[in-house]
């Protein structure tokens, strides 16, 4: 497949908000492409077995004629085709994206993704990507520790959200609109890649080509950070309760255990090099009272601090258990970096 690359001096333009061509390697690529060859496979099978064209016929050239003079005469089942799956759409992430424009107003991730790279490596002079930048706060603490970074996003009004912080808080980040199933990248040019609540959103084939487009942009050597929801946890029961009955705001989502993350990462070639938990704050508890208030137009704070001394012990006692395997499979989330072989 032909790929169109980016060069490394571009600036940040409105030709990179604009939105991707489809890929085929998509989600929603596979799932049109899928549904477009069960369908036709159908029809050629249908006017095969009456007789209206044969294989030694060009099927495309011949179908509409077929189609229109024994269409009453195609009666293709449907009763037996498998209920559809939930799934995690572009339309899903427009919409969160668009209901969220005002960041003040979202949860950070206080840093997690950033103070755990810096575990592993000193980001000064390094070019970093994140895919599926969402806000793109993630990123932005990386452009003041020296990194080159890049925010792909295929969401519009997620990456004219990341725009708007980039000019407000006058930083120089690079929006990019782009698919992360075909990343307009060449090979190996990036020192770390990573995304947070990105991959969980893909069934298991779609989850590892990712991954794959993830290492292949990443030169030897290079840390690939990958951030999912921790499987033992409420919020899994709470979730899968909400997609159920069709409201989860993602549409769909999955979550991991640190041995499965750690398994699928090593299949793909690379050698995980440091874990980590972390539990949330405000509690789960906290954040889903609020959201719900806020339909009856009460409005409580982002980040309450009602017992400060409590409030500073309870930061205490997660920062000293952060490292330990207690926070690592009792967290809301999770995270594996992993470094690709020189």
């Amino acid at each position: 497949m032909c790929r169109q690359t980016l060069p490394f001096n571009f600036p940040v333009s409105e030709f990179y908000l604009q939105e991707p061509p489809p890929s085929r390697h998509s989600s929603a690529g596979i799932e049109a492409e899928s549904e477009a060859a069960v369908n036709y496979g159908k029809m050629v099978d249908s006017l095969l077995k009456l007789g209206e064209i044969d294989l030694r016929d060009s099927v495309p050239e011949c179908i509409s004629g077929a189609l229109t003079k024994k269409k009453r005469q195609m009666k293709i089942d449907h009763a037996t085709d498998a209920p559809a799956k939930r799934e995690s759409t572009k339309s899903h992430w427009e919409d969160f994206w668009t209901a969220k424009k005002e960041v003040t107003e979202v949860y950070s991730n206080d840093n997690r993704v950033l103070r755990n790279l810096l575990e592993v490596t000193d980001l000064r002079g390094k070019k970093v990507m994140e895919i599926g930048a969402g806000t793109g706060r993630d990123s932005f603490g990386m452009v003041e520790k020296g990194a080159s970074v890049f925010m792909v996003d295929y969401a519009t009004s997620s990456l004219q959200i990341i725009r708007n912080i980039a000019i407000e808080e006058k930083i120089e980040v690079n929006p990019v609109g782009g698919n992360a199933f075909s990343l307009p990248f060449p090979d190996g040019v990036f020192d770390v890649v990573f995304h947070q609540g990105l991959l969980e959103h893909f069934r298991e084939n779609d989850a590892s080509n990712l991954l794959k487009e993830n290492i292949r942009v990443l030169k030897k050597g290079g840390y690939l950070l990958v951030d999912v929801p921790q499987r033992y946890h409420v919020y899994t029961v709470m979730k899968h309760i909400l997609i159920y009955m069709d409201k989860w705001f993602a549409g769909w989502e999955r979550e991991f255990s640190i041995p499965e993350l750690d398994k699928l990462l090593r299949s793909l070639g690379v050698k995980p090099v440091y874990k980590y938990g972390e539990w949330m704050y405000p509690s789960l508890f906290y954040r889903v009272m609020r959201e719900g208030l806020r339909k009856f137009g009460i409005s409580l704070p982002l980040n309450p601090t009602l017992l400060k001394p409590l409030t500073s012990l309870r930061k205490k006692v997660r920062e000293s258990l952060r490292r330990t395997p207690l926070a690592v499979y009792t967290s809301l989330s999770c995270g594996i970096i992993s470094r690709k072989p020189e």
